[in-house]
């Protein structure tokens, strides 16, 4: 829980408010543990996870939009026979805490977790970004890594949104293909 903490605390991902404004309400939210186990079922690691009550958000309120594609198996299989075909190497990337790194467009705010509670009653957390369990959290965090990727000289396949690619000189140099928070990368460099 400590970890999670201080990891929410460095993402500024909330802010500590008196009260509420505007007459808002506050979402609840709870900490959800489990057991990380290994491919044969041996128990490897604890985990815990501050959840946002997302199923207390109020429509128009509390978001607008909610959805994010995903990647069609039919883009999978043709992009690993593409790079399987030119023998290009593949590489796996889980974004740790993908949906923390989303903004928000709207006030939310969430009741602080029991168990981690370090203020006085009445406070509650002013979300800056995303939260696991919102409603809006996956569509958020699809948006921040378009900007990244963007940025970065990337350009959407006409297809499919969820892949990326990267030209130079009209060759493919990049690809990405993204599902939630997995990405695959591949290169005729790598």
């Amino acid at each position: 829980m400590k970890f999670k903490y201080a990891q929410l605390q460095k993402l500024n991902v909330f802010e500590i408010v008196d009260g509420l404004s505007n007459g808002r309400k506050a979402i609840g939210s709870c900490i959800v543990f489990c057991e990380k186990q290994d491919d044969h079922g041996n128990l490897v690691k604890f985990k815990a996870h501050i959840v946002a009550k997302g199923f207390l958000q109020i429509p128009r309120e509390d978001f607008t939009d909610t959805f994010s594609s995903v990647t069609k198996f039919s883009t999978l299989w043709i992009f690993l026979s593409y790079i399987a075909y030119l023998d290009w190497h593949l590489y796996y990337v889980n974004v740790i805490a993908a949906y923390l790194h989303g903004s928000l467009d709207e006030d939310i705010y969430m009741m602080i977790p029991d168990s981690v509670k370090n203020s006085s009653s009445g406070c509650y957390w002013k979300l800056k970004k995303t939260f696991y369990g919102l409603k809006q959290a996956r569509k958020q965090w699809k948006k921040c890594l378009y900007e990244v990727l963007t940025n970065f000289g990337f350009t959407q396949a006409f297809a499919n949104d969820c892949l990326y690619i990267k030209h130079h000189k009209d060759q493919i140099v990049l690809l990405v293909l993204v599902y939630v928070d997995n990405i695959a990368v591949t290169s005729p460099n790598c």
